[in-house]
């Protein structure tokens, strides 16, 4: 063990800080996203309208939950093809002419997957406990026409036996029946057509609702221009 002497002195530094988060934004808005929709954008189609036509920056919060997960895409991706490259963080961006989007598994060799961090400190117990990572993958699903697919988390907190937090994987296989893959084929292609329409005409009113823990003046920029019906009107009251 090193003493530390009296004279040792810590004082934050801010100035160190942004840097850090500046580099840190540059990093994960380096890359330029294809034109069009993409797979995201049918998650949370009221913020893609937003953000298409007043795009904003990164939050301080996004970029540094965005880098976490983003390095360890990377890593974990990484291994699974035996070598590490920060710089790859999925399989790269596909087009379906079917869907007309674009869409970005993290494995698509052979079988197709989705790798997910959490910060939840309990493993999921109900397909509610992770309906917004399963709806990304039946994107997949529906432009792949996969009735089968992966789903891969890195649960950071999860509590052991004895109460102590440690990381641990958990992987599910995830399996849909042809019928109710074409109906979500459909509602993909459904909720993508009014996008465009809404961004043709400038207009989401008719666009549903972003996931509701999105939804708020706390997490969304978009917030007040949005005006989220039946959400915006009880908060504001």
């Amino acid at each position: 063990m090193i003493p530390i002497p009296d004279s040792v002195k810590l004082k934050r530094n801010k100035k160190s800080e942004a840097l850090l988060l500046d580099k840190s934004r540059k990093w994960l808005e380096r890359e330029e996203r294809a034109e069009g929709i993409h797979a995201s954008d049918i998650l949370n189609p009221r913020r893609a309208f937003f953000q298409k036509l007043f795009p904003q920056p990164l939050e301080d919060r996004q970029v540094t939950i965005f880098l976490v997960g983003k390095v360890l895409h990377g890593f974990v991706l990484g291994t699974m093809n035996d070598k590490v490259d920060l710089n790859i963080t999925d399989e790269g961006s596909s087009f379906s002419e079917e869907l007309g989007l674009w869409y970005s598994p993290d494995w698509d060799k052979g079988d197709i997957a989705e790798f997910k961090t959490s910060r939840a400190f309990k493993e999921p117990s109900s397909i509610e406990d992770v309906k917004t990572y399963l709806e990304q993958l039946l994107i997949y699903m529906a432009a792949k026409h996969r009735l089968t697919a992966e789903l891969w988390v890195l649960y950071l907190n999860l509590k052991d036996a004895q109460r102590r937090t440690e990381p641990g994987f958990r992987a599910y296989t995830v399996t849909i029946s042809p019928d109710d893959l074409a109906v979500v084929r459909q509602r993909i292609i459904s909720t993508r057509g009014a996008l465009e329409a809404a961004l043709e005409a400038k207009d989401p009113s008719e666009l549903e609702l972003c996931w509701e823990w999105l939804c708020s003046e706390r997490m969304c920029p978009f917030w007040h221009k949005c005006k989220p019906p039946g959400r915006y009107e009880a908060t504001s009251a």
